[in-house]
Protein backbone atom coordinates (compact mmCIF):
# COMPACT_ATOMS: atom_id res chain seq x y z
CA UNK A 1 0.00 0.00 0.00
CA UNK A 2 1.46 3.33 -0.95
CA UNK A 3 2.26 5.49 1.74
CA UNK A 4 0.09 8.96 1.25
CA UNK A 5 1.90 11.97 1.09
CA UNK A 6 1.70 15.61 1.52
CA UNK A 7 4.11 18.30 -0.78
CA UNK A 8 4.78 21.31 0.57
CA UNK A 9 5.76 24.46 -0.98
CA UNK A 10 6.22 27.69 0.31
CA UNK A 11 4.80 31.15 -1.12
CA UNK A 12 7.76 33.26 -0.05
CA UNK A 13 8.14 36.19 1.88
CA UNK A 14 6.33 38.95 -0.33
CA UNK A 15 4.78 38.94 -3.55
CA UNK A 16 3.92 36.45 -6.31
CA UNK A 17 7.54 37.31 -7.62
CA UNK A 18 9.68 35.77 -4.53
CA UNK A 19 7.62 32.44 -5.39
CA UNK A 20 9.95 29.85 -6.97
CA UNK A 21 9.39 28.25 -10.34
CA UNK A 22 9.75 24.56 -8.04
CA UNK A 23 6.81 25.53 -6.31
CA UNK A 24 4.68 27.04 -8.91
CA UNK A 25 5.50 23.36 -10.91
CA UNK A 26 4.67 21.50 -7.78
CA UNK A 27 1.03 23.73 -7.70
CA UNK A 28 0.12 23.44 -10.65
CA UNK A 29 0.98 19.75 -10.44
CA UNK A 30 -1.18 19.02 -7.69
CA UNK A 31 -5.03 18.52 -7.79
CA UNK A 32 -5.68 19.32 -4.49
CA UNK A 33 -4.19 22.26 -2.69
CA UNK A 34 -4.55 23.65 0.96
CA UNK A 35 -3.00 26.63 2.30
CA UNK A 36 -2.69 27.23 6.30
CA UNK A 37 -3.41 31.17 5.84
CA UNK A 38 -5.18 33.15 2.88
CA UNK A 39 -3.48 35.96 4.38
CA UNK A 40 -0.43 36.51 1.72
CA UNK A 41 -0.38 37.91 -1.26
CA UNK A 42 0.62 35.00 -3.06
CA UNK A 43 -2.04 33.06 -2.26
CA UNK A 44 -3.86 33.50 -5.30
CA UNK A 45 -1.00 31.69 -7.21
CA UNK A 46 -3.08 28.68 -5.82
CA UNK A 47 -5.97 28.81 -7.76
CA UNK A 48 -8.75 26.80 -6.36
CA UNK A 49 -8.03 25.69 -2.77
CA UNK A 50 -9.18 24.99 1.17
CA UNK A 51 -7.29 27.22 3.59
CA UNK A 52 -7.12 26.79 8.00
CA UNK A 53 -8.45 29.82 8.39
CA UNK A 54 -11.06 28.90 10.65
CA UNK A 55 -9.07 26.59 12.95
CA UNK A 56 -7.92 30.19 13.69
CA UNK A 57 -10.97 31.15 15.29
CA UNK A 58 -12.15 27.07 16.86
CA UNK A 59 -8.73 26.75 18.76
CA UNK A 60 -8.14 27.60 21.76
CA UNK A 61 -4.25 27.85 21.36
CA UNK A 62 -1.73 27.68 18.53
CA UNK A 63 -0.75 24.49 19.29
CA UNK A 64 -4.36 23.04 18.82
CA UNK A 65 -4.40 24.93 15.66
CA UNK A 66 -1.44 23.36 14.09
CA UNK A 67 -2.22 19.59 15.46
CA UNK A 68 -5.55 20.07 13.50
CA UNK A 69 -3.65 21.20 10.63
CA UNK A 70 -2.10 18.34 10.51
CA UNK A 71 -4.60 16.33 11.70
CA UNK A 72 -7.19 17.52 8.39
CA UNK A 73 -3.95 16.81 6.41
CA UNK A 74 -3.47 13.61 7.23
CA UNK A 75 -6.75 12.88 6.78
CA UNK A 76 -7.11 14.35 2.90
CA UNK A 77 -3.78 12.72 2.18
CA UNK A 78 -5.51 9.29 3.47
CA UNK A 79 -8.87 10.20 0.76
CA UNK A 80 -6.40 11.24 -2.26
CA UNK A 81 -3.47 9.96 -1.90
CA UNK A 82 -1.36 13.25 -2.26
CA UNK A 83 -2.16 16.83 -0.97
CA UNK A 84 -0.08 20.10 -1.65
CA UNK A 85 0.03 22.01 1.48
CA UNK A 86 1.43 25.75 0.75
CA UNK A 87 2.81 27.75 3.83
CA UNK A 88 3.62 31.67 3.80
CA UNK A 89 7.78 31.76 3.70
CA UNK A 90 9.50 29.17 3.54
CA UNK A 91 8.61 25.52 4.85
CA UNK A 92 11.58 25.43 6.88
CA UNK A 93 11.47 28.20 9.05
CA UNK A 94 9.37 29.10 12.04
CA UNK A 95 7.08 26.51 10.52
CA UNK A 96 5.61 24.52 13.20
CA UNK A 97 3.08 22.53 10.80
CA UNK A 98 5.98 21.38 8.57
CA UNK A 99 7.65 20.12 11.80
CA UNK A 100 4.77 18.32 12.92
CA UNK A 101 4.05 16.76 9.57
CA UNK A 102 7.11 15.26 9.25
CA UNK A 103 7.31 13.91 12.55
CA UNK A 104 4.18 12.06 11.51
CA UNK A 105 4.56 8.45 10.15
CA UNK A 106 1.33 8.38 8.74
CA UNK A 107 2.14 10.44 5.52
CA UNK A 108 5.63 11.10 3.19
CA UNK A 109 6.09 14.54 3.26
CA UNK A 110 7.87 15.99 0.59
CA UNK A 111 9.29 19.81 1.01
CA UNK A 112 9.73 22.07 -2.01
CA UNK A 113 12.85 24.81 -1.69
CA UNK A 114 11.25 28.39 -1.67
CA UNK A 115 12.56 31.71 -0.82
CA UNK A 116 12.62 32.73 2.59
CA UNK A 117 12.87 36.14 4.42
CA UNK A 118 16.75 35.39 5.28
CA UNK A 119 16.79 34.77 1.62
CA UNK A 120 16.27 38.51 1.17
CA UNK A 121 18.19 40.03 3.60
CA UNK A 122 21.19 37.98 2.63
CA UNK A 123 20.74 39.50 -1.06
CA UNK A 124 20.02 42.71 0.31
CA UNK A 125 23.58 42.66 2.78
CA UNK A 126 25.15 41.77 -0.66
CA UNK A 127 27.88 39.21 0.02
CA UNK A 128 30.70 40.40 -2.25
CA UNK A 129 30.64 43.45 -0.05
CA UNK A 130 30.66 41.41 3.12
CA UNK A 131 33.71 39.56 1.90
CA UNK A 132 35.77 42.51 0.59
CA UNK A 133 35.11 44.41 4.14
CA UNK A 134 36.09 41.42 6.25
CA UNK A 135 39.07 40.79 3.83
CA UNK A 136 40.28 44.42 4.43
CA UNK A 137 39.82 43.59 8.08
CA UNK A 138 41.63 40.58 8.02
CA UNK A 139 44.42 42.18 5.82
CA UNK A 140 45.09 44.78 8.55
CA UNK A 141 44.86 42.48 11.55
CA UNK A 142 47.51 40.58 9.42
CA UNK A 143 49.64 43.93 9.05
CA UNK A 144 49.16 44.98 12.77
CA UNK A 145 50.39 41.59 14.43
CA UNK A 146 52.82 40.51 11.56
CA UNK A 147 55.74 42.39 13.93
CA UNK A 148 54.45 39.95 16.53
CA UNK A 149 55.26 37.33 14.85
CA UNK A 150 57.81 34.82 15.47
CA UNK A 151 61.82 35.71 15.06
CA UNK A 152 62.67 34.00 12.02
CA UNK A 153 63.49 34.90 8.42
CA UNK A 154 60.64 36.44 6.68
CA UNK A 155 60.97 33.86 4.17
CA UNK A 156 60.54 30.70 6.36
CA UNK A 157 57.61 33.24 8.15
CA UNK A 158 55.48 33.28 4.54
CA UNK A 159 56.30 29.55 3.93
CA UNK A 160 54.79 29.05 7.16
CA UNK A 161 51.53 30.99 6.32
CA UNK A 162 51.07 29.29 3.10
CA UNK A 163 51.42 26.06 4.41
CA UNK A 164 48.49 27.01 6.79
CA UNK A 165 46.70 28.87 3.94
CA UNK A 166 47.02 25.43 2.06
CA UNK A 167 46.12 23.28 4.68
CA UNK A 168 42.79 25.88 5.81
CA UNK A 169 41.60 25.71 1.64
CA UNK A 170 42.23 21.93 1.16
CA UNK A 171 38.87 20.66 2.57
CA UNK A 172 36.40 23.05 0.71
CA UNK A 173 39.06 22.53 -2.65
CA UNK A 174 38.45 19.04 -2.37
CA UNK A 175 35.03 18.92 -1.07
CA UNK A 176 34.49 20.95 -4.47
CA UNK A 177 36.29 18.12 -6.22
CA UNK A 178 34.34 15.71 -5.43
CA UNK A 179 31.20 17.48 -6.45
CA UNK A 180 32.26 18.73 -9.61
CA UNK A 181 34.71 16.19 -10.60
CA UNK A 182 38.47 16.50 -11.84
CA UNK A 183 38.72 19.11 -14.59
CA UNK A 184 42.12 19.54 -16.57
CA UNK A 185 42.69 23.06 -16.82
CA UNK A 186 43.50 25.11 -19.65
CA UNK A 187 46.70 26.73 -20.78
CA UNK A 188 45.28 30.01 -19.79
CA UNK A 189 44.32 29.20 -16.65
CA UNK A 190 47.99 27.70 -15.97
CA UNK A 191 49.66 30.51 -17.07
CA UNK A 192 46.85 32.45 -14.63
CA UNK A 193 47.36 30.51 -11.47
CA UNK A 194 51.18 31.11 -11.87
CA UNK A 195 51.23 34.23 -12.00
CA UNK A 196 48.85 34.62 -8.87
CA UNK A 197 51.23 32.41 -7.37
CA UNK A 198 54.58 33.51 -7.94
CA UNK A 199 54.15 37.34 -8.39
CA UNK A 200 50.98 38.75 -5.90
CA UNK A 201 51.35 35.96 -3.63
CA UNK A 202 54.84 34.99 -3.38
CA UNK A 203 57.24 37.96 -4.21
CA UNK A 204 54.59 40.66 -3.12
CA UNK A 205 54.11 39.38 0.13
CA UNK A 206 57.49 38.69 0.72
CA UNK A 207 58.19 42.07 -0.06
CA UNK A 208 55.50 42.95 2.27
CA UNK A 209 56.69 41.00 5.18
CA UNK A 210 60.18 42.55 4.54
CA UNK A 211 58.54 46.42 4.94
CA UNK A 212 57.00 45.72 7.99
CA UNK A 213 59.74 44.08 9.34
CA UNK A 214 62.00 47.16 8.19
CA UNK A 215 59.63 50.06 9.00
CA UNK A 216 56.48 49.11 11.06
CA UNK A 217 52.96 48.25 9.86
CA UNK A 218 52.18 51.56 10.77
CA UNK A 219 53.80 52.98 8.21
CA UNK A 220 53.48 50.22 5.83
CA UNK A 221 49.44 50.53 5.77
CA UNK A 222 49.90 53.83 4.29
CA UNK A 223 50.40 52.64 1.37
CA UNK A 224 47.93 49.66 1.29
CA UNK A 225 45.64 51.47 -0.59
CA UNK A 226 48.29 52.01 -3.72
CA UNK A 227 47.00 48.29 -5.50
CA UNK A 228 43.37 49.85 -6.16
CA UNK A 229 45.34 52.66 -8.31
CA UNK A 230 47.68 49.84 -9.90
CA UNK A 231 44.17 47.87 -10.80
CA UNK A 232 43.05 51.10 -12.72
CA UNK A 233 45.80 51.64 -14.53
CA UNK A 234 46.95 48.18 -15.89
CA UNK A 235 42.87 47.67 -16.11
CA UNK A 236 42.42 50.75 -18.54
CA UNK A 237 45.34 49.62 -21.19
CA UNK A 238 45.09 45.25 -20.38
CA UNK A 239 41.14 44.86 -20.04
CA UNK A 240 39.78 47.91 -22.13
CA UNK A 241 38.16 49.45 -19.32
CA UNK A 242 36.86 53.07 -19.34
CA UNK A 243 39.09 55.40 -17.28
CA UNK A 244 36.06 57.60 -15.56
CA UNK A 245 35.98 60.36 -12.85
CA UNK A 246 35.12 58.37 -9.89
CA UNK A 247 38.29 56.65 -11.19
CA UNK A 248 40.28 59.57 -10.71
CA UNK A 249 39.11 61.70 -8.22
CA UNK A 250 39.25 58.08 -5.77
CA UNK A 251 43.04 57.71 -6.97
CA UNK A 252 43.68 61.27 -6.30
CA UNK A 253 42.55 61.11 -2.47
CA UNK A 254 44.87 57.53 -2.41
CA UNK A 255 47.81 59.22 -3.48
CA UNK A 256 47.07 62.33 -1.92
CA UNK A 257 46.58 60.91 1.62
CA UNK A 258 50.05 59.24 1.20
CA UNK A 259 51.91 62.89 0.18
CA UNK A 260 50.09 64.11 3.27
CA UNK A 261 50.27 61.50 5.72
CA UNK A 262 54.31 61.79 4.95
CA UNK A 263 54.20 65.44 5.44
CA UNK A 264 52.64 65.23 8.62
CA UNK A 265 55.37 63.05 10.04
CA UNK A 266 57.57 65.30 8.48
Amino acid sequence: MTTPRVTVVGLGPGPASHVTQATLDAISASHHRFVRTMRHPSVTLLGDCTSFDHLYESQPTFDDVYRAIVEELVAAARTHGEVLYAVPGSPLILESTVALLRADPRVEVVVVASMSFLDLAWNALNIGDILAVSAVFLYSAYATFLRRAPAMHHLSLLVALFGVGTAALSVPYAMHLLITGLTVPSPTAVASLLYVGIFPSLVSYALFNRAVALIGSGRVGIYMNLPSVFGVLMAVPLLGERFERYHLIGSLMVVGSIFLSRRVKN
